[in-house]
């Protein structure tokens, strides 16, 4: 009998043990699993062009991208004969490490020469099973020979892309060099130009046939964006190189300089009359947004479809412009509305230069909380700006949205704060920059995979099935030895404890009194949630026997949300603590670099202005007095 007591336990273990080593073995072999089917999932094939529209004299750079380990053996690109002829080709391998596996990316590049003036389409390219989208190609008549040529060996030319434009409007200004000789130690002077924004784009690079003679171009290309009307001019930059020299295979002469014999060469472009116009007299005391495109769109969390009275929802503004920079674009018009705190987050600015230009983006997330239930709608936001297209004023508009808020469900968990809300932490600096800006993208050339119904989704849905198989096994086996330990320390005269509050409010108390004294704004609001649920619980009649005469169907016990409590508290202090706690959390971080921090010392002395409500027997004196007794 008393082997048996005592191998009992014994036996559980090497049970529990057994179940923790078949848990381990069989969530490696899943993984291991999952690991040889994931890497054949799927792959990707990216054609773009440097151009979509050139003279006849002049070359296109295609370019085509792939992670296929098979390259472009199984490409065919003779399709593209048919309008253009292959001048030159090229291929490399670029390899990179991710997640700890080496992958490797095929680029292979074309120079294309149109055979003709027209528009025509490079077609699709396949690559097993995985097409292209077309590429529509202009062709424009040949460009007419440069004025001058210094030795019919080079020229440079400077020009933009317009006569005059608007205040703030983009105008492409290009410096372009054209050469058939080699260049030693090329130097270009910087664009300087007052009152102006400049933004450097991408260089370009081709070749263009004159006079039988085949020449190299390079061309330096800004966006510039004028801020002061009226006639300006631009002056030229220059060009500075050294042409000629005679340099060995490894780059040295054969003299003490490794250019001898060069000529050294110094060449300006024309200056440029340019003409700046005012903001047109129908756009006066409007907001001037000068561009080719503009679009606004919103996004919001998963938590707008089912909104609950206290919890924060985020929303999303994004404004897109083609020709304007990121900082140029507004702030959307916010409007107050009844029963909805709304807290805007530092705005993000992206610029993105592109083939055409400079594309803005301006991104505005705000923090909505709701402080009653039922219908809201945010107004419709609209957006006029000038298409210099068209030159005619035109509006984007965001339709109004409306949305249902519900009361907070009856738990006593703890409205936790999204982390990206929660500005509190010691360790960010105030006014970190959130301003970006992102590499060249080749808009409309990203190619669109087709359907492709290989076997690897058969296999994909095997490795997803097979690891919800294991969670569930291990969620399983982890009750199993939980409810085996219980069972372990059970003793047969254990008393069952009394039901109470499920929140310790008097611990609550102590943690939100702390925060206060420490200005910890996070970690107040989440105490002061738990100890709020806690005040209305005891208030409600449930536990403590101080509060018994109190009916359980008054209104605390129907009081969901931390706003909610306050207000039948009916402490206007503790309210208008609680609301600024709201506001320095969820509003926007300041620019400055002595941003201060949060001040407890209001939310404390409300706490502390409060009547105290037991919330645990373990934190309560007994009464002095029991069963109602008085001196007598």
């Amino acid at each position: 009998m008393v082997n048996h007591v005592i191998n009992k336990p014994h036996s559980q273990t090497n049970q529990t043990k057994r179940l923790t080593y078949l848990l381990k073995l069989g969530g490696l072999c899943c993984f291991l699993f999952i690991g040889l089917c994931l890497p054949k999932l799927s792959w990707a094939l990216v054609v773009t062009a440097d151009r979509q529209s050139l003279p006849f004299n002049e070359t296109l750079r295609l370019e085509l991208r792939s992670n296929d380990s098979k390259g472009f053996d199984t490409i065919n690109i003779q399709a593209i004969n048919e309008h253009f002829t292959i001048v030159n080709r090229s291929s490399q391998s670029e390899y990179s490490m991710v997640n700890g596996r080496t992958e490797s990316v095929q680029k292979l590049v074309l120079t294309l020469a149109p055979k003709a003036v027209g528009t025509f389409t490079i077609p699709p390219i396949t690559q097993r099973k995985r097409s292209s989208a077309p590429i529509t190609i202009t062709i424009r008549e040949p460009v007419a020979p440069p004025d001058r040529l210094d030795d019919q060996s080079m020229v440079v030319q400077a020009e933009t892309d317009k006569a005059n434009a608007y205040v703030d409007e983009q105008v492409l200004y290009t410096f372009r060099v054209i050469y058939r000789v080699g260049l030693n130690n090329a130097e270009i002077t910087p664009l300087k130009i007052p009152n102006t924004d400049i933004t450097e784009l991408e260089d370009v690079t081709y070749q263009r046939s004159i006079g039988g003679q085949t020449y190299q171009v390079v061309e330096k290309r800004y966006a510039l964006f004028f801020k002061e009307a009226g006639a300006i001019n631009i002056e030229p930059q220059v060009l500075t190189a050294v042409i000629g020299a005679n340099r060995s295979r490894f780059g040295l002469g054969f003299s003490a300089n490794s250019l001898a014999g060069g000529r050294q060469i110094k060449l300006g472009a024309d200056p440029i009359k340019f003409l700046v116009k005012d903001i047109p007299a129908a756009a006066q005391g409007k907001s001037w947004l000068p561009a080719e495109s503009l679009t606004i769109t919103e996004q919001w969390d998963d938590s707008d479809t089912n909104a609950v009275v206290g919890q924060p929802l985020t929303r999303s503004i994004e404004i897109f412009a083609e020709g304007l920079a990121g900082a140029q674009l507004p702030l959307p018009k916010s409007t107050t509305i009844d029963g909805l705190n709304i807290y805007p987050e530092k705005p993000a600015f992206i610029s993105q230069p592109w083939q055409g230009g400079v594309a803005g983006k301006r991104v505005d997330t705000f923090a909505l909380i709701p402080t009653r239930s039922g219908n809201f709608t945010l107004p419709a936001t609209t957006l006029t700006w000038w298409d210099t297209k068209s030159g005619k004023e035109r509006t984007a508009s965001l339709p109004s949205k409306t949305f249902y808020v519900a009361d907070a469900p009856n738990s006593a968990k703890t409205n936790t704060l999204p982390v990206s809300t929660q500005r509190a932490e010691a360790s960010t600096p105030a006014g970190a920059g959130s301003q970006t800006i992102v590499g060249r993208s080749d808009l409309g050339n990203t190619i669109e995979p087709t359907d492709d119904k290989s076997p690897t989704s058969f296999w994909r849905n095997i490795a997803i099935w097979a690891m919800l198989a294991w969670l569930a096994t291990v969620v399983a086996g982890a009750l199993w030895i939980k409810r085996n330990r219980i069972a372990g320390k059970a003793r047969p005269n254990q008393r069952a404890n009394p039901v109470k509050n499920p929140i310790n409010g008097g611990a609550c108390l102590r943690t939100l009194q702390q925060a206060c004294a420490d200005n910890n704004a996070a970690a107040a609001k989440q105490a002061l949630s738990l100890w709020l649920k806690a005040y209305a619980y005891e208030r409600a009649g449930h536990s403590a026997s101080s509060m018994s005469h109190l009916s359980t169907d008054n209104a605390f016990n129907h009081a969901r949300s931390s706003e909610a409590i306050m207000a039948l508290i009916g402490s206007a202090a503790l309210t208008k603590a609680g609301e600024d706690l709201n506001a320095w959390l969820y509003s926007a971080p300041s620019d400055t670099k002595d941003q201060p921090s949060w001040n407890g010392e209001l939310l404390g002395d409300a706490i502390r202005n409060l009547p105290s409500v037991a919330t645990d027997s373990k934190d309560t004196l007994p009464p002095l007095y029991p069963n109602g007794k008085t001196i007598p």
